[in-house]
């Protein structure tokens, strides 16, 4: 329910009707063996399913209970859900029951009072907070805050679950949001006590992080010290395209680990996704384990976005990359490696990456290659040593340096393929700069790192300071500054 709280008039004419002619009782002991298990308040858009669950002795008759519902804005109830019906032996001897509570309000904080057919409080919870109540069964009690909430995004079939092994309220802890298990034992909990009801344990592991068009996966191991870990499926809803669970291996036998790969496809679209995965045992009522981990797949950005579209108002000379200072990952040939002297008489390495035409978005005002930036290193992070021909992808961070736009810090994430024939994919253009200066510097900087064929007859500087004017090249020091423009001898 968006609206939260009610006005004066009616909550005076509410407790005109309810508040009760007597002393209220205490409420009962610290650990009720029937009580609040599951609730769910709030989600992203329009509330739906608001409901709460209850839980205790299978045969407990509910005849007579209620839950009243609490405005943490004063403290006065707001609306009586009547309970009914007769618990389940789901496990153990023990069941729940759900209960629509539509309405049921989003917090900061509210609450809800569980009382029974002879009008004692058997609790008094409450979400985002605690306070005092003013009237109904609970006046003059303080809440006890459950310590997790709902957020306003939270998915609609998602809910609060109470988890662990136990009989009572106290056996259990409130756990963090997961998938509902309305009328059903809760994710990650067991009733009864002893051998037997050691918990199904699930490990996901952190974040996977995979790259568009390519696959990654993702081990997952499950066990139950006194079970067997029969069955890993993945339980997001929905799950996205190209995720899938492979490979499930059950456990051998009891206190044995259960393993499965979750795969993300090639054919995954760019984004962050969390999955949830869940394992199960096969007692005769079977116990599960549930854990999750976020996915991230990044997107192959073509370079010339990369570079930025250079109109014909911006300065050639000061354009920047509008990914300035950011981690990209691109895909492109490489077509030349370098090797810059350092003033101190060591050695800067890098190369040059270009798209083919099959991956450029043709934008003449844009570069399809940029330089990556190598330091005195010969190979990238995690070991690869650049070959010339080879079209790989790549993850690294964009800057510039002396007005030149370049990868640094980066990593391999695959190479698509070797002996890349240059000439046939990766064509040099040839140079015909105009001869107004602002011009040239567009021209130039729209053609920034990609491979160039020099006309026959042209003069040209030395490497260290290819299209540099004295301003700017005046004292470089250390790390010479690369050419703006690769030189396809002819």
């Amino acid at each position: 329910m968006k609206v939260k709280r009610w006005g004066a008039l009616a909550a005076c004419a509410f407790m005109a009707a309810h508040l009760p002619l007597f002393a209220v009782p205490a409420m009962a002991g610290a650990g009720p063996s029937v009580f609040i298990n599951e609730l769910h308040y709030d989600n992203t858009g329009a509330d739906t399913g608001e409901a709460v669950e209850i839980a205790g002795p299978a045969g407990t008759d509910l005849t007579g209970w209620s839950l009243v519902l609490y405005n943490g804005n004063g403290g006065i109830p707001y609306d009586t859900i009547v309970l009914s019906d007769t618990l389940p032996d789901l496990q153990s001897g023990y069941g729940v029951l759900a209960f629509d509570t539509p309405g049921l309000q989003n917090g900061s904080p509210d609450g809800l009072a569980l009382v029974d057919a002879s009008d004692i409080v058997v609790q008094f919870l409450s979400y985002e907070g605690s306070f005092t109540a003013v009237g109904g069964p609970a006046a003059g009690m303080t809440s006890v805050d459950i310590g997790v909430f709902e957020p306003s995004n939270s998915p609609a079939n998602y809910s609060l679950q109470l988890q662990g092994t136990g009989t009572t309220y106290d056996d259990f802890t409130w756990g963090s949001l997961i998938s509902n298990t309305f009328g059903n034992v809760n994710t990650g909990q067991t009733f009864g006590t002893g051998p037997g009801n050691a918990e199904v344990v699930v490990d996901c592991g952190g974040t996977l992080f995979s790259t568009e068009t390519l696959v990654a996966k993702r081990s997952i191991v499950a066990s139950d010290t006194d079970g067997t870990v029969t069955n890993i499926v993945i339980t997001s809803d929905p799950v996205a395209e190209g995720i899938r669970l492979d490979d499930l291996d059950p456990a051998p036998g009891v206190g044995g680990t259960a393993t499965a790969t979750v795969t993300v496809g090639a054919d995954t679209a760019p984004g962050s996704y969390t999955i949830e995965v869940t394992a199960s045992n096969d007692d005769a009522t079977p116990q599960t384990g549930t854990c999750s981990f976020g996915v991230t797949v990044d997107p192959i950005v073509p370079i010339r976005e990369v570079q930025g579209s250079v109109s014909d108002g911006d300065d050639g000379l000061t354009f920047e990359s509008p990914y300035m200072g950011e981690y990209v990952t691109i895909e492109g040939v490489i077509y030349e490696k370098i090797i810059s002297r350092t003033s101190w008489g060591g050695n800067y390495y890098g190369f040059l990456i270009q798209n083919t035409p099959a991956l450029a978005d043709g934008n003449s005002d844009s570069s399809d290659g940029i330089y990556v930036y190598m330091s005195t290193y010969t190979d990238l992070i995690g070991g690869y040593v650049p070959h010339v021909g080879d079209e790989v992808i790549i993850r690294g961070r964009i800057s510039e340096y002396y007005d030149l736009t370049e990868m640094s810090s980066a990593s391999l994430k695959a190479i698509v393929r070797t002996g890349v024939d240059l000439d046939a994919e990766v064509p040099a253009f040839m140079a015909d700069p105009p001869n107004n200066l602002d011009d040239a510097n567009r021209y130039w900087e729209r053609r920034e790192g990609m491979r160039a064929q020099i006309p026959a007859n042209s003069t040209t500087l030395s490497g260290r300071d290819v299209f540099c004017n004295h301003t700017r090249c005046r004292g470089l020091g250390g790390r010479p500054r690369q050419p703006d423009l690769n030189i396809h001898r002819v």
